[in-house]
């Protein structure tokens, strides 16, 4: 996230009443030794995920964390989504309505930053209603603090840069917080993550020809492995999620790239992937992975045609093949066939339009917005609502 984006989530959360006044300087408390084990209830807040509520679960002699949170999608808020998020020495895992997606990562003990000799103290301030001291650690890789009341964990704050994209993570812990062991039912792993990832039964292996779209940086035209792209419903509806939460800046979104690609349509998990390089959640497939764009139905849409809100798609490296036939026993499941129409994605994004079509998804209309999107690409008349090619 660029630092004026990072000024205006500020300003945003100091509106909202999420962030407290700017840390008071003042002489220096005891260090504070946080719990090497702890139970709290927690607010979440990102960068990259809408917030939610939930319980954490923490044990670092036990190297475990676990959350599980709540979280309401605000432009469908009867949506609500449960996440478990699990760490341990083995790895770590994103559990969504019994898909199991890894992270690519494994327990840490992320609150042992504090006794750091670099971790400084940087004043004090108030987090809804709790005076509290802050102490902060800054290196090449993450900036991190804590707002604390002696040793209980008031706020939590992460920010990182992964690839291209910067991530800022907050937790406010609650005034339940606990310095007690979770049991170990409370720290355990779900067994789905142990089990390969499900890959929809297809009886037709015969290639198809789709059209798919991708929102992506400007000089990133024409790569699609390993990143996501969708079909038209499906990226009506990621621009207009993009455009309506203001994120846009953060992605480096630039333009938007028509793409026919060739595919076995044996759908597998679908991964989320982010920057260039691109950091994928989710284990690595042959298969092209399928959700749909709300992951409304089973398995979040993965096997079904998702006519409503259209598709997700993520394109594996693993099964990419450049040329020749596609065969998935020969490790190659999707091709490139052809790339199409570039535009600007500011000519659809300041459309106003496209924004009022936009806000109506949100009252399960979608039409006007995809028919809006459609006729970017099929014309370059402004009175049609078309945008140039680039």
């Amino acid at each position: 996230m660029t630092q004026m984006m990072m000024a205006a989530v500020a300003a945003a959360m100091m509106a909202v009443g999420l962030v407290g006044a700017a840390p008071t300087r003042a002489e220096a408390p005891s260090k504070p030794v946080i719990p090497s084990a702890f139970i709290s209830s927690f607010e979440f807040y990102s960068s990259g995920v809408y917030g939610g509520t939930g319980q954490y679960y923490y044990d670092a002699d036990a190297q475990k964390n676990h959350y599980n949170l709540t979280v309401a999608n605000p432009f469908f808020p009867a949506q609500a989504v449960p996440y478990g998020y699990f760490y341990s020495e083995a790895g770590a895992w994103m559990y969504i309505e019994g898909i199991c997606k890894s992270l690519g990562t494994k327990f840490a003990p992320v609150f042992s930053f504090v006794q750091s000799p670099a971790t400084t103290y940087q004043g004090s301030k108030t987090v809804n209603g709790r005076d509290c001291d802050v102490w902060g650690l800054t290196t090449a890789q993450a900036n991190l603090s804590v707002c604390t009341q002696n040793s209980v964990l008031v706020e939590f704050i992460s920010e990182s840069q992964v690839s291209t994209t910067h991530y800022m993570t907050r937790m406010l812990f609650g005034d339940d917080f606990n310095p007690s062991k979770p049991t170990p039912a409370e720290l355990a792993v779900p067994e789905a993550c142990f089990e390969p990832p499900v890959v929809c039964n297809a009886t037709n292996l015969t290639a198809e020809t789709m059209d798919v779209y991708a929102f992506q940086p400007k000089n990133q035209t024409g790569n699609i492995v390993d990143q996501d792209v969708a079909d038209l419903r499906g990226d009506t509806v990621f621009v207009c999620f993009d455009l309506l939460s203001n994120n846009t800046a953060n992605d480096h979104y630039a333009v938007v790239t028509n793409y026919k690609i060739n595919v076995i349509p044996k759908w597998g998990l679908y991964r989320e992937c982010n920057g260039y390089p691109p950091y994928c959640i989710g284990d690595a497939m042959v298969e092209v992975g399928r959700e749909s764009s709300i992951s409304k139905g089973p398995l979040r849409g993965q096997c079904e045609p998702n006519l409503d809100y259209g598709s997700w798609l993520s394109m594996p490296s693993m099964g990419y093949c450049q040329d020749g036939p596609l065969d998935l026993a020969k490790n190659c499941s999707w091709q490139v066939a052809s790339v199409g129409k570039t535009i600007s994605g500011a000519c659809l994004i300041e459309n106003p339009a496209f924004l009022q079509a936009c806000s109506q998804i949100v009252n399960g209309s979608i039409d006007a917005a995809v028919d809006l999107f459609k006729a970017a690409f099929d014309s370059e008349d402004p009175s049609k609502n078309g945008c140039p090619a680039l």
